[in-house]
C-alpha cells in the first residue's frame, strides 16, 4: 500500500524551545543589597581569611603561581596578603569579554550586563 502525504518525522520536538541568544542590559544597574559598610565588613573579613588561615590549593601549578606573585605558601596552604590583593582590585579591568566558538555570541562581563549561566552556582552573576 502506498503512503500518502509527508512522511511522518521520527525526529523528537524538545519540551523547552531555546530562545534566540541576546544578551541583556540591566537599565537599573547592580541592587544595592548592602550598604557600602557591610560591603567593606565582608572585604575585610575576606583578607582576613586570606591572610590568616589561607586557601588549600591542590595544584601545584596555582601555588607556583601565587608563589611567584609573592604569596607565602606552606605545603599545599596558600596565604595572600592583602597588599596583593589590594593591587590585584587595582588591576582588574571594569569589564572583559568572553568568547565562545561561536564569535555571534559574545559575552560582556561587566557593566550594566546581565550574564545567565548555570554553573554549578548562582544563575546570574554581574560585575560592578
Amino acid at each position: 500500500m502506498a503512503r500518502r502525504g509527508r512522511a511522518r518525522s521520527t525526529a523528537i520536538e524538545p519540551v523547552i524551545r531555546q530562545p534566540p541568544w541576546r544578551q541583556v542590559e540591566n537599565s537599573h544597574g547592580p541592587l544595592p543589597i548592602l550598604d557600602p559598610e557591610g560591603v567593606e565588613r565582608i572585604h575585610e573579613a575576606s583578607l582576613r581569611v586570606l591572610e590568616e588561615l589561607g586557601i588549600e590549593l591542590w595544584s601545584a601549578e596555582a601555588r607556583g603561581l601565587f608563589a611567584d606573585a609573592g604569596a607565602s605558601i606552606e605545603g599545599e596552604v596558600v596565604r595572600v596578603g592583602r597588599d596583593l590583593i589590594e593591587a590585584a582590585l587595582v588591576s582588574a579591568p571594569r569589564s572583559f569579554s568572553l568568547t565562545s566558538r561561536n564569535p555571534d555570541k559574545v559575552v560582556e562581563i561587566g557593566g550594566n550586563k546581565i550574564v545567565p549561566g548555570l554553573v554549578a552556582g548562582p544563575p546570574l552573576f554581574t560585575t560592578r
